[in-house]
């Protein structure tokens, strides 16, 4: 079972967040699928005999879980973000960031009604606020001070060895695995300055695999790696990014690339690659290219072709700072000079999107961004 994990490489980044599929082995792979993150909604968790049970996020109202029988459903309050779920016989314990506690009788939380008449948000609103009955709380801190970058005190994960519960929790400035007996914690390994990165994949990866734990870390020189334990075996993976630096161009390749591209009857991805590199394009995705220029901007270029054919459609230009940012500068010249470079041939046509100016020229139809003016789209096909 694979589970996404997110993790970002910053600096000069060049691209988007990295994204890998990780097995609780250890192996690791990139993957360009970003793991779910759910906002509002229910998130299925488990299912038993009598129970479906779910995680409902609802942002600002709080985190609940639902258990769906035949004919009710019953909620409980899970502050601070529910981050493990244990099934033990017919009792259900959780561990949220800020709480360990455990649900012996799902009937005994608030039972869920559906609002009939009235404002529907008041209806949902009083819904979610009463739903905290019938739970024994076996640990609690402030879930508030979490939200607002103060707790002393975070829990980022849970696993089980040896039916005994295990955590990864933050404590007055260190992290480490405790181990915990219904009352009182204690340290199994210290994990020092390392900084815990807990998603919704440490949740999933819980549930597939509840006697290990996977999640992302920072250490204390920003270097970034994967926590992986599994039974009483600890491991940090770090990982290693390629280098990413590029040569700078001093001049912007954008007219002379796609004038000859141009010249081609039906481009396709393996001829647009060529001329790329003639140009001075370096790859770091499938089909996206980078072009590093000496005013400590970059060019990003995506192409967008036909699978059966093999024959590009569009490329996407966007000119960006090195921060990554993608619209904070005026480039107005940029896009005025590609337009100039080819008026005689373009013709004003309506866009079918109110955020770009659109042209057609004989060989080439062409977008403009109204508000970005970093960016621009030229679409090959006739």
């Amino acid at each position: 079972m694979k589970t996404g994990t997110s993790l970002s490489h910053y600096g000069y980044q060049l691209g988007d967040d990295q994204h890998f599929c990780i097995t609780p082995d250890g192996q690791l792979s990139k993957t360009s699928k970003k793991p779910k993150t759910p906002r509002e909604g229910l998130i299925p968790l488990a299912q038993t005999k009598e129970w479906d049970v779910n995680y409902v996020d609802v942002g600002e109202w709080g985190n609940y879980l639902s258990f769906t029988g035949k004919n009710s459903e019953y909620v409980f309050d899970q502050p601070g973000y529910l981050r493990a779920l244990f099934i033990q016989d017919s009792a259900f314990l959780t561990v949220s960031q800020s709480a360990i506690a455990r649900i012996t009788n799902p009937t005994s939380g608030r039972l869920m009604k559906m609002p009939k008449t009235g404002d529907i948000w008041e209806d949902e609103y009083l819904y979610y606020e009463n739903g905290a009955e019938g739970q024994e709380v076996l640990w609690v801190t402030n879930a508030l001070k979490i939200e607002w970058g103060e707790a002393d005190t975070i829990i980022h994960g849970a696993f089980m060895v040896d039916d005994q519960l295990m955590l990864a929790m933050y404590i007055d400035g260190n992290t480490g695995i405790y181990a915990f007996d219904g009352k009182d914690f204690q340290l199994e390994y210290d994990l020092g300055a390392l900084s815990l990165e807990d998603y919704y994949s440490t949740l999933i990866n819980q549930l597939d695999h509840p006697n290990s734990l996977l999640m992302t870390f920072t250490d204390s020189n920003n270097r970034q790696g994967i926590l992986h334990i599994k039974g009483h075996s600890i491991r940090l993976i770090y990982f290693r990014f390629p280098d990413r630096s590029l040569s700078v161009t001093q001049e912007d390749p954008t007219l002379p690339m796609i004038r000859s591209m141009l010249d081609l009857a039906t481009p396709t991805i393996t001829q647009i690659d060529s001329i790329e590199q003639v140009y001075g394009g370096v790859s770091m995705d499938e089909e996206q290219y980078y072009t590093l220029l000496s005013d400590s901007s970059y060019l990003w270029r995506s192409y967008s072709y036909n699978d059966a054919t093999g024959i590009v459609e569009y490329v996407q230009i966007e000119r960006r700072n090195l921060n990554g940012h993608l619209h904070r500068e005026d480039w107005h010249e940029w896009q005025d000079a590609f337009v100039d470079a080819f008026w005689d041939e373009l013709s004003p046509i309506e866009s079918d999107n109110s955020n770009f100016i659109a042209y057609r020229s004989p060989r080439f139809h062409l977008r403009l961004s109204k508000f970005y003016y970093n960016r621009m789209i030229v679409y090959f096909s006739k």
